[in-house]
């Protein structure tokens, strides 16, 4: 019996309102952009409110139809203002550490998006940003504004010109990188990567914030803490069952021993909690499955062994056949029924 996959993931109004102000004075016309987006004006002025994830893609789409701009995404981390991520921004700018900051950014950031794990690599000094969504050509843009956003926010925290030694993305080289040289002349671009990942030096990271205050860091931590407690109680186990197997899907599937483990829950209490919403393991993980296939036989990019690969299959045979029980179909034709007659 099919699942009604969890909830989709969502981003903070807030961060929205942040491009929309930057469209804004480049001239576009937001109420338009909006309703390209399919979203509501009078929901962008509550703060406090949330959209779902797909919603920002579909802006981002709306935003490139309206300005013909390949480097928007840059754009608008360029001129990020850290007021705009409330009291996440506030954590960082009282950390004692440029590294510590952008720790407690991934610790945080479910506040501003759950849709996206930024982890921090204190023994490589390095950043990874993973997410837990399928890809979409759109989430380029996401990712060009959280690597010139760092870079913006890292230079305002400490008066330096910090920047990372390596930037790598997943997704293929753009006809034009000269947007990536422009902000980051010193750093190395890397594309066509198994994950999106910043580098920087060490000693960079030990680097003190400017004005940090410990007293307002330990009292705008209690308060991040407090909403992110807040905001995970509204999230079905359904979801975190997906959003553990999209971050683990790779070369083998995820075992409900490891996705348990993860959650902090025993084998046997995430099966019963499970049952309580009516699924299972097993059927969240064939969904999770079967939604990413279906996307990825979209991208003429990726071979048949790529797929199945990220996927967690075997052997592309054993993905074929899967993929046909699914949906009735091989992948091959189903690719074949994408193009147009």
């Amino acid at each position: 019996m099919p699942i009604s996959l969890r909830e989709e993931p969502t981003i903070s109004v807030q961060l929205l309102n942040m491009t929309l102000q930057i469209t804004q004075e480049e001239g576009l016309d937001n109420a338009a952009l909006c309703q390209a987006a399919g979203l509501d004006l009078r929901l962008l002025a509550d703060w406090e409110a949330r959209v779902p994830f797909s919603a920002q893609n579909r802006l981002w789409r709306a935003i490139l139809d309206a300005s013909g701009n390949e480097q928007f995404g840059l754009l608008v981390g360029e001129r990020f203002q850290p007021q705009a991520a409330s009291t996440v921004a506030y954590v960082m700018m009282h950390a004692p550490t440029l590294g510590k900051a952008m720790e407690k950014c991934g610790q945080y950031q479910a506040l501003l998006c759950d849709a996206t794990h930024l982890r921090y690599h204190p023994q490589e000094a390095t950043f990874t940003l993973e997410f837990l969504v399928p890809w979409v050509p759109e989430t380029r843009y996401t990712i060009d504004k959280m690597v010139a956003l760092f870079t913006m926010v890292m230079r305002q925290m400490t008066c330096q010109d910090i920047a990372p030694v390596q930037v790598g993305f997943q997704f293929p080289a753009p006809a034009d990188v000269s947007g990536y040289h422009r902000i980051l002349p010193r750093t190395e671009f890397l594309f066509d990567c198994d994950i999106n990942y910043i580098k920087f030096k060490p000693e960079d990271l030990e680097t003190p914030v400017r004005g940090a205050n410990v007293d307002l860091y330990r009292i705008f931590e209690q308060h991040a803490q407090t909403l992110l407690a807040k905001h995970q109680q509204t999230h079905s186990l359904t979801y975190l069952v997906n959003a553990e197997l999209m971050k683990l899907l790779r070369a083998e599937a995820p075992t409900v021993e490891m996705v348990a483990h993860n959650l902090g829950m025993s084998v046997r209490s995430l099966q019963l909690k499970l049952q309580q919403e009516n699924t299972s393991f097993q059927a969240i993980l064939n969904e999770t499955r079967k939604e990413l296939a279906q996307l990825y036989l979209r991208d003429r990019h990726l071979s048949k062994a790529d797929i199945a690969y990220l996927l967690g299959f075997s052997e592309v045979s054993v993905f074929s056949r899967t993929f046909k029980k699914w949906t009735g179909s091989t992948p091959s034709q189903y690719q074949a029924e994408l193009l147009p007659s």
